[in-house]
């Protein structure tokens, strides 16, 4: 049987000596997620929701075990499982001796991530089983060894850009919760985390922070509506978004949600009837981008076929069709949007898209741009991405067109950019995890 031809459920053991097929295995009822070998090479372990343990000449399955997510086989043969928790500080990674059913070991995930904590339990448990280590200083009530991990706050880039709450604090996106950082002290100041994937936040206009984050167990899936202290709604997905994470889009005052689909419909949900959205229909090609006007009024949303639709959302119609090209960025006010073309970036008039200003690039034919305006309008800030030098992050005055600073500092290219409100700070994400805060006072 050729790779191509394997279901996602079945398991198919080739001898690579012999380059021969010596057992396949097809009791599994659900896409396979993880194959673990015994140190002897006997048996396989794997698991879809449930794990199962083959003896490989045989083809007999030997055990089941519900409920983990990972299994390994200690130096010494035995077998053993993952089981992820959240813990109220974030995920922490248990291991069980699957014969037992025991818990033996846990490790709480922080530098490094999630699979560094996952290589840590293993190489651990190696030492447990061993009766190399006792580690009395770190057990629990109990008495289960436990190994904290120092939490790195590591923040994923291009995805949900920081947002400034105040002149001091920034919002941040970390795939599985949000963390307000001080940057007076650069500090840390509050964080939550949660067992599923963020796709969106927005700091509404009260200050509140509500958070859209995605529950899916392989069968069903909603978005998982919330505010920092209290759960407010859950938003079935419609079968055509089943597969997108990161369309959803809050808007301003983060009283609606949109998302693009496949099929190029946008749909729009108010969070007050999260059951029932209103579907827009104006394109024919995959929708992978909609943005809200700064007064939540307008709708843009943008296809594969670079067509870009302008929907007034209280009547739920398009108004216009627009030529901008991606990405385009508005200004707080909602009186500007900038868009690059090879060689310059455009400030255009938000509600006639007539160019108002030009900024020419230092160099034509930038791989992507990153801009964000003052809270004044009065200046522009763009990161430009070139394939074979560093990128540039510049400054202009918008009402002249001329640069007015050049910025460096940056680790890796910067994915988005920020004002503080009084226009004195800069940040910038990048795209190796790092924030970047320019003085620009």
């Amino acid at each position: 049987m050729r790779y191509d031809e394997l279901l996602y459920s079945d398991i198919a053991v080739w001898d690579i000596a012999a380059s021969e097929q010596i057992a396949y295995f097809t009791e599994h009822n659900d896409e396979i997620m993880s194959i673990a070998f015994s140190t002897c090479g006997k048996y396989i372990a794997s698991i879809d929701d449930i794990l199962l343990e083959w003896e490989i000449a045989t083809g007999s399955v030997q055990r089941v075990a519900p409920n983990f997510d990972e299994p390994f086989y200690a130096d010494n043969g035995q077998l053993y499982a993952i089981r992820d928790v959240t813990r109220p500080d974030g995920y922490a990674i248990d291991v069980w001796n699957v014969e037992s059913n025991e818990r033996v070991l846990e490790v709480c995930s922080g530098v490094g991530g999630y699979w560094f904590s996952y290589d840590l339990a293993k190489a651990y448990t190696d030492l447990l089983a061993a009766g190399v280590i006792d580690n009395e200083n770190n057990k629990m009530a109990d008495e289960i060894p436990t190994y904290k991990v120092v939490r790195e706050h590591h923040f994923f880039f291009n995805r949900i850009p920081p947002v400034w709450i105040d002149d001091h604090t920034l919002v941040c996106d970390r795939w599985d919760g949000i963390v307000l950082l001080g940057v007076d002290n650069r500090s840390v100041n509050e964080h939550q985390f949660f067992n599923d994937y963020i796709v969106d936040f927005v700091v509404k206009p009260s200050g509140e922070i509500m958070v859209l984050h995605c529950h899916n167990d392989r069968r069903t899936k909603v978005w998982r509506l919330r505010t920092h202290e209290r759960p407010i709604a859950e938003i079935p997905v419609p079968d055509d978004l089943f597969d997108r994470n990161c369309g959803p889009q809050f808007s301003p005052k983060g009283d609606l949600i949109a998302c693009g689909s496949e099929s190029g419909d946008v749909y729009l949900w108010n969070i007050d009837d999260p059951e029932n959205p209103s579907v827009l229909k104006g394109h024919k090609d995959d929708v992978f981008s909609v943005t809200f006007s700064p007064d939540g009024q307008r709708l843009f949303s943008f296809d594969h076929g670079q067509k870009v639709c302008v929907w007034d959302l209280e009547a739920c119609q398009e108004i216009n069709e627009s030529t901008l090209r991606f990405p385009y960025f508005f200004s707080l006010c909602g009186d500007f949007i900038a868009s690059r073309s090879d060689t310059e970036i455009r400030i255009l008039d938000a509600h006639t898209f007539t160019t108002l200003q030009t900024m020419p690039l230092p160099k034509p034919n930038c791989d992507g741009v990153a801009i964000a305006f003052t809270h004044c309008g009065q200046y522009l800030a763009g990161a430009l991405w070139y394939q074979t030098e560093q990128d540039i992050v510049l400054i202009w005055e918008i009402e002249t067109g001329k640069q007015v600073a050049g910025l460096s500092g940056q680790s890796d290219i910067v994915a988005s950019l920020a004002f503080s409100p009084n226009g004195k700070l800069l940040s910038g994400s990048c795209i190796d995890g790092t924030i970047v805060l320019w003085d620009v006072s």
